[in-house]
C-alpha cells in the first residue's frame, strides 16, 4: 500500500513541477518590441498575456505620448506585487519597454512587458 501512496505523491510532485515550469523557456526567449509612443494617442488601453501560470491583464494610460499609469486588472499576478510595481515604475520612468528584468523575476518581467506591449500596439493601430 505504501508504494502506491509514494507513487501517487511522486506523480503529484511531478505534475506540480511541470505546471510551475510550463512556458518558462518560451517566455524567457520571447522578444519584447518597443512601441513608438509618438504614434499612441491619449487614452487607456487594455493588454494581456498568458502562458502557463503567468497571466497578466492590465491597463496602460498614455497622455501626451507618455505612459502615465500601468495597472493590473485582476488578482492573478498579485502574488508578485512588488515585482509588478518595479516593472511598471521602470517602464514609466524610462518611457520604454526596453528595461532590464527585475532581478530574480525575468519571466514575470517579460510576461508583464508583453502585456504592456500588446496594449500599446493595439492603441497605435
Amino acid at each position: 500500500m505504501w508504494k502506491y501512496i509514494g507513487g501517487a505523491v511522486l506523480a503529484l510532485v511531478g505534475i506540480g513541477i511541470f505546471w510551475l515550469m510550463y512556458g518558462q523557456g518560451e517566455i524567457k526567449a520571447m522578444t519584447i518590441r518597443d512601441v513608438d509612443l509618438s504614434k499612441v494617442p491619449d487614452g487607456t488601453y487594455r493588454g494581456s498575456f498568458s502562458k502557463g501560470r503567468w497571466t497578466y491583464n492590465l491597463s496602460v494610460t498614455v497622455q501626451n505620448h507618455k505612459i502615465t499609469s500601468i495597472k493590473l486588472l485582476d488578482d492573478k499576478m498579485k502574488m508578485v506585487d512588488k515585482v509588478n510595481t518595479e516593472i511598471a515604475s521602470r517602464v514609466i520612468n524610462r518611457q520604454t519597454l526596453s528595461i532590464d528584468a527585475v532581478s530574480g523575476a525575468t519571466v514575470n518581467t517579460k510576461a508583464m512587458l508583453k502585456a504592456i506591449e500588446n496594449a500599446l500596439v493595439s492603441a497605435s493601430k
